[in-house]
């Protein structure tokens, strides 16, 4: 019995250890899955972090980007987009409105709305300040080489006034074709060609001919310091006529600047026909 005795104990025992067992084993498992699982959180939460930090935050686009400095001179762009770039000019304290896109008008309408907002001025106190509208051949090519000013100040267009920056270094002009004196372009509308020697920004040009023909000035589509002065009707034989190329013209940089009118005369005779023998 006593044997029986032991044997049950033993048993009970083992039964016992094998139960503790288990619920130590259980245990056991049971925080390990609850570490793995806080740790795999945890390194979550690291690579989330790490992951902002490497990747910049793309900010939305802005319609109105902050000024910006173009050169050392200190001209500053205010405002630019696809349609017209507002500049001001550090050394004559002035304004120049681009537009470059059609149609005109309506550009430059809102360029100069434009320009009230960035400065935070009425129309009327825009009227105080030096502005200038220009806009390049590509975009508008009827008004291209005119300076207009603001619409709603002076209706007197075009506005052929340029600020002679004393800064600037003279811009020189090289060769004229045709030089002047007696030319034979009578009843056609041959145009002057004017070499410099920088290449020019043409939207700065304004040109006359005088007397009582409309002359529009263009760039040489290969020669970037040639400007030409394209009559827009005919050279009348036995007349005297003056082209001229405003003080006021810049290079394409910027930093030359034509200081005095140029002025070309011409005699104007008519072109001769050619001598044809008689047919007998």
């Amino acid at each position: 019995m006593e044997w029986g005795q032991g044997l049950r104990d033993s048993v009970r025992l083992a039964f016992h250890f094998c139960a503790y067992y288990n619920k130590f084993m259980d245990t056991r498992r049971l925080i390990t899955r609850r570490n793995l699982i806080i740790t795999s959180l945890f390194l979550l939460i690291i690579i989330l972090i790490w992951i902002n930090l490497l990747i910049p935050v793309q900010q939305p686009p802005t319609p109105n980007p902050s000024p910006e400095v173009i050169n050392k001179q200190g001209d500053t762009i205010l405002f630019e987009n696809n349609d017209f770039q507002i500049v001001w000019l550090a050394q004559s304290n002035s304004y120049t409105i681009s537009i470059l896109s059609s149609p005109f008008a309506e550009i430059r309408s809102q360029a100069e709305q434009k320009l009230g907002e960035v400065l935070n001025k009425s129309p009327q106190d825009l009227c105080l300040f030096n502005v200038t509208v220009t806009t390049p051949n590509f975009a508008n090519p009827d008004e291209a080489g005119n300076e207009y000013g603001l619409s709603f100040c002076d209706q007197t267009t075009p506005k052929p006034s340029m600020t002679i920056n004393p800064n600037l270094t003279p811009l020189s002009v090289i060769s004229v074709y045709p030089a002047g004196g007696e030319v034979e372009i009578g009843e056609t509308t041959n145009s002057v060609f004017i070499d410099f020697n920088q290449p020019i920004d043409i939207t700065s040009a304004v040109v006359l001919i005088e007397p009582n023909v409309e002359a529009m000035p263009r760039a040489h589509p290969r020669i970037s310091g040639q400007l030409i002065i394209v009559p827009q009707s005919n050279w009348l034989p036995d007349t005297t006529y003056r082209a001229t190329v405003k003080a006021g013209l810049l290079s394409k940089d910027r930093k030359f600047q034509l200081k005095e009118n140029v002025v070309v005369e011409y005699q104007v005779k008519q072109v001769p026909f050619p001598d044809y023998p008689d047919d007998h």
